[in-house]
């Protein structure tokens, strides 16, 4: 378990666009991939909102596939993958938006469809919302209590501050320290309250 990550981006509380990661479900993995979009958040220049959440998730080396380039040119006026870069050859252009290369890179989709089907494989999910600048964080394992009780009662259940959702972006380089170092201390279990929990590692 813990290899296949779902990315989402969430705006005007709707997702509009998700990309599926076959080797990158672990907690520490999905969270540097993350700080890539957030490092590039004021960087990538997008009127539209679902173009702007494509660049964002190429970001990591996604790229989107042909259905979700299919329904950009159904949905979008005007819409054009390519754009004419400044050469001497008048016919020079450069693609403007990632095209999918394989899972391992990511592959991006936006239609309802094959967003969902991205989440049927996903073990682990980050929810970025790019108009509350914030993400949620859910590449964990989740445990019930019964299950700690009969299974996992050896374990240091600790309590934790940790905080799972509406984690602000500026807040990234610290999360990815305090979960860098629980793994480098095997510190994989915790608590919050009566939720259990473990990265994957």
């Amino acid at each position: 378990m813990g290899q296949r990550l779902n990315i989402e981006i969430k705006s005007k509380n709707k997702v509009i666009a998700n990309c599926y990661y076959h080797w990158s479900g672990y907690s520490l993995s999905s969270l540097k991939l993350t700080k890539n979009i957030i490092d590039g958040f004021d960087e990538v220049k997008e009127e539209n909102d679902l173009l702007y959440a494509i660049r964002l998730l190429g970001l990591t080396g996604a790229g989107l596939t042909r259905e979700g380039f299919s329904y950009l040119y159904k949905n979008i006026p005007n819409f054009d993958m390519c754009e004419k870069i400044k050469s001497d050859n008048p016919f020079s252009i450069q693609y403007k938006y990632p095209i999918s290369i394989n899972r391992d890179d990511g592959l991006i989709e936006i239609d309802e469809e094959n967003m969902e089907a991205n989440r049927k494989w996903e073990e682990g999910r980050i929810t970025i919302n790019i108009d509350k600048k914030t993400f949620h964080f859910g590449v964990l394992l989740e445990f019930s209590k019964k299950e700690v009780e009969e299974d996992y009662f050896d374990e240091n259940w600790e309590e934790s501050d940790i905080k799972l959702k509406d984690i602000p972006f500026s807040e990234i380089d610290n999360y990815i320290s305090k979960i860098s170092k629980m793994v480098e201390n095997k510190d994989y279990y915790f608590k919050i309250g009566d939720n259990y929990y473990s990265l994957i590692e």
